[in-house]
């Protein structure tokens, strides 16, 4: 069986001190991506996380396994928002762009800068195809809301509104993330055009 060849922690935590520990190590280098970008090292993490470089090298033995580890954290999260998506697939299709502009929002809003930070970590890794993978289900997800609501339309268009609006909508809080990250939280006039943007690419002739 061939190794995998992406970069691994040395161990996980197994008792509840280590698992905090682990996670104080993660938490700390999300605020540094946030806060000052994707060139931090091992030993800002460790200062920001008030340990030891030793404690940090008993899980992480270079910059690329902690990167992974905190890239892993970030899919986990985007995928816990996936299915709290597909949980409300009965609902209204018309509650659709709201759903996707709230869910895109509470996700990155807190920390918007990471959004555009976490994609040079990605292609450090090499790691681009992950979230495309993650992207495509979220678009085949909100193609089928689109096929329930019109059955007569064709899947393939469904799915090509799908993407549009999803792509839309990623690409929008991108931006703004780079731009203007204060918008991404309490901004209400951001938000409708959000929505008016998501409802447009939804909107099947």
């Amino acid at each position: 069986m061939p190794k995998d060849p992406r970069p691994a922690p040395r161990k996980l935590p197994q008792q509840e001190r280590s698992r905090a520990l682990y996670e104080a190590i993660l938490v700390a280098a999300a605020e540094l991506l946030e806060k000052d970008g994707a060139g931090f090292t091992l030993a800002d993490v460790a200062a920001r996380a008030g340990v030891g470089s030793g404690s940090l090298y008993q899980y992480f033995s270079d910059r690329p396994a902690l990167i992974a580890a905190l890239v892993d954290r970030q899919l986990a999260s985007d995928r816990v928002t996936l299915g709290a998506f597909l949980q409300t697939s009965d609902a209204d299709v018309a509650e659709l762009p709201e759903q996707l502009v709230t869910g895109v929002l509470r996700l990155y809003g807190p920390r918007p800068r990471s959004m555009t930070n976490m994609v040079v970590l990605l292609r450090e890794l090499g790691r681009d195809s992950d979230v495309a993978r993650l992207t495509e289900e979220f678009c085949a997800a909100v193609a089928a809301r689109l096929e329930r609501a019109h059955p007569r339309a064709l899947p393939e268009a469904c799915l090509d509104a799908a993407r549009t609006a999803v792509h839309a909508l990623l690409g929008s809080v991108r931006q703004a993330a780079q731009d203007t990250p204060e918008r991404l939280l309490g901004d209400e006039a951001f938000r409708s055009r959000l929505v008016a943007v998501v409802r447009a690419a939804l909107t099947l002739a």
